[in-house]
């Protein structure tokens, strides 16, 4: 215990961000079949988000 009864004040950290939230990157070199997958998969994600800016953006007005 410090001076009054207080307690001491721990050495300051930082705790790591959400690991892979803001991961943006390219891939190369799919076999045949990953590529069947995953292009139907991106396209679905795609519009999904536009969906949700859809959603939550403001109305344009002139």
């Amino acid at each position: 215990m410090a001076v009054g009864g207080l307690r001491e004040v721990a050495a300051p950290c930082v705790a790591p961000g959400p690991s892979g939230a803001a991961v943006r990157g390219r891939f190369k070199h799919f076999a045949p079949r990953d590529e069947t997958v995953l292009r139907p998969v991106g396209a679905h994600q795609v519009a999904r988000m536009r969906q949700a800016w859809v959603r939550d953006s403001p109305p344009l007005t002139a």
